[in-house]
């Protein structure tokens, strides 16, 4: 083989070698570029699902907070309280043993609830 070719074989060998190596380095950082860039973006979607959630529970929460204050402020809820706290602590119950017994055999034997 002549020397010119051989110098053309070694040129273009190097020349192939030197375009794989550039390609498969820059597929290897082009990759790893995307995989950082979506992991990223999901994360961000992730942060901003989470505020948007906390945001909503913090609305009903404020809103239950102030239909209990408005309810709580109704003169006639104040005015039937105390009536409705001795009604309580002054309840008795209406069963008996037979109507007890009854009730407590369906919960324990008939009831759909029963497996």
């Amino acid at each position: 083989m002549k020397l010119k070719t051989q110098i053309v074989l070694v040129i273009t060998i190097t020349t192939i070698l030197a375009i794989v190596v550039t390609s498969g380095i820059s597929l290897i950082t082009g990759t790893s570029v995307a995989k950082d860039s979506m992991l990223k973006q999901v994360n961000e979607r992730l942060v901003s699902q989470r505020e948007q959630t906390k945001a909503r529970i913090q609305d009903y929460l404020d809103s239950i907070s102030n239909q209990i204050t408005s309810v709580s402020q109704n003169p006639l809820i104040v005015d039937i309280l105390p009536t409705l706290s001795d009604a309580f602590t002054n309840y008795q119950p209406d069963i008996n043993t037979t109507t007890s017994s009854a009730l407590s055999n369906y919960y324990q034997n008939e009831s759909p609830l029963v497996s």
